[in-house]
């Protein structure tokens, strides 16, 4: 993987607070954020399920290769200079639940998270 996309849903403050701080972090590869249902993510990813792409972090990354919910996180996390290797450890298959039962509860409760980060990181 040598660059990455991540699909972010604007409407929702915790993904953008999330979106920030992807942004505000040293990367090993190329990350572009781009606003999930866009016309510049249908431009991009014609082939996707956009609405779906509202409801669950999507990322894809440059061979086209498409990542959803957990996998989307811990590919993010991975892109990173700093959380490069806890992505890789809740990737393995011990991990992976856990992974998998963060992002679902993640899912569930991000409109309650968004005023959590506004409270812990302003600048976000």
């Amino acid at each position: 993987m040598r660059a990455l996309t991540v699909l972010y849903d604007p409407s929702c403050e915790f993904c953008r607070g999330a979106r920030d701080w992807l942004a505000a972090q040293p990367k090993r590869i190329p990350v572009a954020l781009v606003a999930a249902g866009s016309a510049e993510a249908r431009a991009l990813y014609p082939e996707l399920d956009h609405d779906g792409t509202l409801g669950q972090l999507t990322a894809v990354d440059d061979a086209g290769n498409v990542y959803r919910e957990e996998k989307a996180w811990l590919t993010a996390l991975w892109a990173t200079r700093e959380h490069h290797a806890l992505a890789s450890r809740l990737s393995s298959a011990p991990m992976l639940p856990v992974a998998r039962a963060a992002s679902e509860w993640i899912g569930r409760n991000r409109g309650d998270l968004g005023g959590l980060i506004r409270r812990f990181h302003p600048a976000v």
